[in-house]
C-alpha cells in the first residue's frame, strides 16, 4: 500500500521558508513532532543508558516527500541542527548526491564521505522502477543503500535523507519495504498556498532591496494566483517565486530604469512598478510558459 498524509507530519506553514532562525525552517507542527518523537525519546534513552540499559535511540534516517520548491533542503539543515544538538551527529557535513552522480560502485564511497553528518539523496523518486523493468542500475543502488543501512559499523555514525516527489517516492517505498523499515515515518512537505507564496514574494523583495508599489503588488499577486491555479506536478512553489523576481521582474525593472534619466535616489532605484510585472496572457499554454 502507498503512503498517506496521516503516516507522517505535514509541513504547510510558510515558516518553513528560510528565516534567520534555523528553528523556523519548518512548521510548528513538525517542530512539535520532532520534539515528541526525537528529543523526548533521546532524553529517555539517555536516562536508560545511565542505568546500563539499552538506549534504543530513535532512527535518524529520514524521508522527505514533496513537490519542487517546498522546502526539503531547508528541512535537511534543520535536521542537522537538531541531531547535532542532541550529540547524535558530530559533523556539519551535508553531502548531496543524485542518481546521475552515484552508481553501485560508489554508494559506499558516498556514505563514507558523509560519516558524522548527512547524505542527502535528491530526487530519490528516480530510483523507482516499474514492475516490468529489468534489473537495472537503480535497483542495484537501492540494494547497496540497504547494505549500508544494515552495516553494524556505520548504523549510528551517519544519516541518510531520501528526498523526492510524492508519486515516485510512494512507489519506491512500496516496492522496497526492506528499505522503508530503516526510516522513521515520512515527512510530507505540502505545497505553499497563494497567501504563503505572497509572503515568499515579500521575502524576495527584502532580500533584493526592492519595493513593490501598491499597484505592482496587486498585479504580482494576481499573476502568482494565476500560475498557482494552473499548477501541475512540476510547479516549483518557492522556487517559482524566486525565479519570477530574478528572471522577469528585476530585469524588466532595470530595463525601465535604464531608459529613465534624472536625479537618482534610493527609493526610485528600488521601486517596482506594475509595468515591471509580467502580464497574464490569454491562453493557458502561454501562461504556463511565461517563466
Amino acid at each position: 500500500a502507498g503512503l498517506s498524509r496521516e503516516d507522517g507530519p505535514l509541513i504547510t506553514s510558510k515558516d518553513k521558508y528560510m528565516r534567520k532562525n534555523i528553528s523556523a525552517f519548518v512548521s510548528a507542527d513538525v517542530n512539535k513532532w520532532f520534539t515528541q518523537e526525537v528529543i523526548t525519546c533521546h532524553a529517555t534513552g539517555e536516562r536508560r543508558g545511565i542505568m546500563d540499559l539499552k538506549k534504543n535511540l530513535p532512527v535518524m534516517h529520514t524521508i522527505l516527500i514533496g513537490n519542487p520548491g517546498t522546502g526539503k533542503s531547508y528541512c535537511v539543515h534543520y535536521l542537522l541542527h537538531l541531531y547535532k544538538s542532541l550529540g547524535m551527529l558530530d559533523s556539519d557535513i551535508i553531502r548531496y548526491t543524485t542518481l546521475t552522480k552515484i552508481s553501485n560502485n560508489t554508494v559506499s564511497s558516498e556514505v563514507n564521505c558523509a560519516v558524522g553528518g548527512i547524505l542527502v539523496f535528491e530526487n530519490a523518486h528516480e530510483l523507482y522502477h516499474s514492475e516490468n523493468k529489468a534489473i537495472d542500475t537503480e535497483q542495484q543502488i537501492v540494494r547497496s543503500l540497504i547494505d549500508e543501512l544494515e552495516d553494524p559499523m556505520k548504523q549510528s555514525s551517519w544519516m541518510l535523507v531520501l528526498s523526492g516527489e510524492p508519486k515516485g517516492m510512494e512507489s519506491l517505498l512500496a516496492t522496497y519495504p526492506e528499505l522503508k523499515k530503516h526510516f522513521q515515518e515520512p515527512i510530507y512537505m505540502g505545497d505553499f498556498t497563494p497567501e504563503e507564496l505572497y509572503g515568499i514574494a515579500d521575502n524576495c523583495c527584502g532580500d533584493r532591496d526592492i519595493i513593490l508599489s501598491s499597484e505592482a503588488r496587486k498585479k504580482l499577486e494576481m499573476f502568482i494566483l494565476h500560475k498557482y491555479n494552473l499548477r501541475g506536478p512540476d510547479f516549483e512553489n518557492a522556487r517559482f517565486v524566486q525565479r519570477l523576481f530574478d528572471e522577469r521582474v528585476i530585469p524588466a525593472m532595470y530595463r525601465r530604469l535604464s531608459r529613465e534619466s534624472g536625479n537618482d535616489n534610493a527609493y526610485d532605484l528600488s521601486l517596482v512598478l506594475p509595468e515591471d510585472i509580467p502580464s497574464i496572457r490569454g491562453r493557458a499554454g502561454d501562461a504556463m510558459n511565461e517563466l
